[in-house]
């Protein structure tokens, strides 16, 4: 007797998961499950780590999902990795199944930055082409400039080609640009990082600052900084990008919040408006 093809079959062959967990809040605790529960208003979950703040984000968003609240594109849930990232599908995918965790939008701040900023690079004189220097990019053109100033003596010196890398880095984070930094009195007040006590050091650091974003936008370049950054620009100049931006979530969820940088935080902002 030939068997009947059944839609758990189909789902099965294709890797759709079917949803093993139909109570949203089974196994939680009681403050847990109110954080779970609670869907109005600004949340925040306070906890050590290994207590399970992540399961309680994914359970509140299927349970956002299942209530009725939001359609699973209207929800935005930020990591901090790309592995954060797929895992947190993934765990959705076994709740809701995969066809609607594949339309929940989860990502980290750079890869969701990334797919706006192609949307607006034009606000900001980018193409929608634009590319992205990775950490090996970063460190060449670093050390090119930094040779061409005078203010390294060899590539060889990696220790130094890093400090510049972070310190740039670590200014991005905290939304200043170029104009800031020469503009500012005293630079130690405003760096943080291992080297923001060392002024000599953050005098040289700001000239290489300012080739580094010259040679970027000379190439039409960006870094994993200027993504997030980019786009706490736009939102600020352009009310119209912000709110087309903003109006496609009713929910934002940000794992381990207490880690965003200032300019991560600013965006955040922007986007709940």
């Amino acid at each position: 007797m030939n068997k009947m093809i059944t839609k758990d079959d189909i789902d099965a062959a294709f890797g759709s998961v079917k949803p093993k967990i139909s109570d949203v809040t089974e196994g939680l605790n009681p403050k847990q499950k109110l954080a779970v529960e609670t869907t109005e208003g600004p949340l925040r979950i306070l906890a050590g780590a290994g207590t399970g703040k992540t399961t309680v984000l994914i359970r509140r968003i299927a349970n956002i999902i299942k209530k009725g609240l939001a359609r699973p594109e209207e929800i935005l849930a930020i990591t901090f990795t790309r592995k954060a990232a797929g895992e947190i599908r993934e765990r959705l995918g076994h709740m809701l199944g995969d066809d609607v965790a594949r339309r929940v939008s989860v990502g980290n701040f750079h890869s969701i930055s990334s797919e706006m900023l192609r949307r607006h690079a034009q606000r900001i004189d980018l193409t929608q082409r634009f590319n992205v220097l990775d950490d090996a990019g970063q460190r060449d053109v670093i050390a090119e400039l930094a040779m061409k100033l005078g203010l390294l003596s060899s590539k060889k010196d990696k220790n130094t080609i890093m400090n510049y890398l972070n310190q740039i880095a670590s200014w991005k984070e905290d939304g200043l640009d170029v104009e800031q930094i020469k503009a500012a009195d005293d630079l130690c007040e405003i760096s943080t990082g291992p080297m923001a006590d060392d002024h000599d050091f953050l005098i040289c650091a700001s000239k290489i600052f300012e080739a580094y974003q010259m040679e970027l936008q000379s190439h039409r370049w960006c870094d994993f900084a200027d993504l997030v950054l980019n786009m706490v620009r736009i939102f600020r100049a352009c009310p119209d990008v912000r709110d087309l931006e903003a109006g496609r979530y009713r929910y934002i969820m940000v794992d381990e919040f207490q880690d965003t940088s200032p300019v991560q935080n600013q965006w955040v902002a922007w986007m709940a408006r």
